[in-house]
């Protein structure tokens, strides 16, 4: 399949969708006006490149999203400056 190549259509005739997992996320139980909390979460970020690497990103359109974890980090240092 044309991996590299964003904007080749893939043919689905050789290569079918297939569902592999259904994800269920419950409701979380946090108290919103906890200041640690709130703390915490400021300094949440996802990343796909934190994976097995079996399941790691495919592509360089994928490859160049790696840069998020350095914006990430930006952020949170900005943050803490402020």
């Amino acid at each position: 399949m044309p991996i590299e190549n964003p904007i080749q259509e893939w043919d689905e005739t050789l290569s079918p969708f297939q569902q592999v997992a259904t994800l269920r996320l419950p409701p979380q139980d946090i108290d919103i006006n906890h200041a640690e909390r709130l703390e915490a979460d400021e300094h949440q970020s996802f990343s796909p490149w934190h994976s097995l690497v079996a399941h790691r990103s495919l592509a360089g359109l994928n490859r160049a999203r790696r840069m998020y974890g350095n914006l990430a980090r930006s952020r949170n240092q900005a943050n803490s400056l402020g």
